[in-house]
């Protein structure tokens, strides 16, 4: 279904909204992504000099569910995005075969 309604958008449509999901994509990797999993590293570091006593399994827990909330979005991006840059493959082909 969403193939077929991509499929019936104007080429310069698709292209417009191929550039527009990469450009979210790229700033949700860089402004949401890798800070939350940086934030699970800097939680799960071992330290030889301190105490982990006020690192709690609910704070690493709340830090990995986060981390792959944020992935399942990612995970969500990309998919958009190979369904675009399928559906130009395919009409770029048709124009060709024209």
């Amino acid at each position: 279904m969403v193939q077929r309604d991509l499929d019936q958008q104007p080429l310069r449509e698709r292209l417009t909204a191929l550039e527009r999901l990469i450009r979210e994509l790229s700033e949700h990797i860089e402004q949401g992504f890798l800070p939350r999993v940086h934030d699970l590293r800097r939680v799960t570091r071992y330290r030889k000099s301190g105490s982990r006593s006020d690192i709690t399994d609910k704070t690493v827990r709340d830090q990995v569910e986060r981390v792959l909330d944020s992935e399942k979005f990612t995970s969500d991006l990309y998919g958009q995005l190979e369904d675009y840059l399928k559906s130009i493959a395919r009409g770029q082909r048709d124009m060709v075969g024209s």
